[in-house]
């Protein structure tokens, strides 16, 4: 029964090719190319992008803690602008150009908070107002010694905020701009954003760089194609050299490779279709694919190449192929 229920195996393998693609080559070939064409083509539409916080299911501790902060009415993500300022934050127009930064990134929508040295010298300057009820946050009439007196009161306070985020010699500021949770193409897009306005509202007063761990962690997805491409590459070309050597026939080793490349191919075009990123986690689906095909591959192939070199013909060759290897292929496969 059992030799019986293996002979079925080998023998239904062929004859399920026989009567589809050996039959119909031509239409075989062209549906093929067509469905793997079409599913493929969808490659162009991928995008990397990652927001960890759905990467956990629900009731995890980590989607618990961060709608906790979010409806406590915390941020749980924030960007940093670095300022460099040559004539120091307490000159005049360095100082009043870094108010009206601070006051536009304020009233961004993505923005839940901010610090910075301003706001902090302005709850100085408040503190410090004669009459506070009529006391407005418009630093008018103030020149450099004023800021400068101003930035001394708050260094001899005995709170340090300001050294957070402002420098001894004072040409170096930060500000801090905390938002919700936000995915990485979202933080490239807010931290482009807060370039642009930084260097159309301070001017010659100063230069400002956007940094931060989050746009960190987002400007790493955007490495992640052209990191699968290289994978990829560092993969296909040792693999071909292999092939080559063990099948010896350019034409196999261009089967081979098509074949190990379109489910890779496949799995990438359905992942685009279908709006599925590439992250830190789905850029190991690439070399996984290939890995699966590779193994397979070289078995057919090899033992196509070995029924080849006995003198047999192309049908009766693919035949006995199928019959040694087809059911370990298909069982090994489902397996992965």
């Amino acid at each position: 029964n059992v030799m019986r229920h293996s002979s079925f195996l080998r023998i239904s393998w062929f004859s399920l090719i026989s009567k589809t693609s050996l039959t119909y080559p031509l239409f075989t070939l062209a549906m093929f190319i067509g469905i793997g064409g079409g599913i493929c083509a969808g490659i162009s539409y991928i995008e990397a992008d990652t927001d960890y916080v759905d990467m956990f299911t629900e009731g995890t501790s980590v989607k618990h803690h961060y709608r906790a902060t979010k409806n406590a009415g915390y941020a749980t993500n924030s960007l940093t602008i670095l300022i460099t300022a040559p004539q120091g934050i307490e000159d005049a127009a360095t100082f009043r150009s870094i108010t009206a930064l601070e006051q536009a990134i304020d009233a961004a929508p993505l923005t839940r908070s901010l610090i910075g040295p301003v706001k902090i010298l302005t709850e100085v300057d408040r503190a410090l107002a004669v009459d506070k009820p009529t006391w407005k946050p418009s630093f008018e009439g103030y020149d450099r010694s004023a800021f400068a007196q101003l930035i001394l009161t708050a260094d001899l306070s005995s709170n340090d905020d300001l050294r957070d985020a402002l420098s001894l010699d004072h040409k170096y500021a930060q500000l801090t701009i905390f938002t919700d949770n936000l995915s990485s193409q979202e933080i490239r897009r807010f931290a482009d954003e807060l370039s642009t306005l930084a260097t159309e509202t301070l001017g010659p007063a100063g230069k400002a760089e956007v940094t931060g761990t989050s746009l960190l962690w987002a400007n790493m997805d955007n490495h992640l194609l052209v990191s699968q491409s290289n994978v990829l590459v560092s993969v296909i070309l040792p693999l071909a050299g292999i092939m080559l050597i063990l099948v010896r026939s350019l034409p196999l080793l261009i089967v081979g490779l098509t074949v190990n490349l379109l489910p890779v191919g496949i799995i990438l075009g359905l992942m685009g279709w279908m709006g599925v990123k590439i992250n830190i986690a789905t850029i190991l689906i690439g070399g996984i694919t290939m890995g699966i095909a590779v193994d397979d591959t070289i078995h057919f192939l090899w033992q196509f190449r070995a029924e080849i070199m006995r003198g047999k013909l192309f049908t009766s060759a693919l035949a006995d192929t199928y019959q040694h290897t087809g059911t370990a292929i298909f069982i090994t496969t489902l397996l992965l």
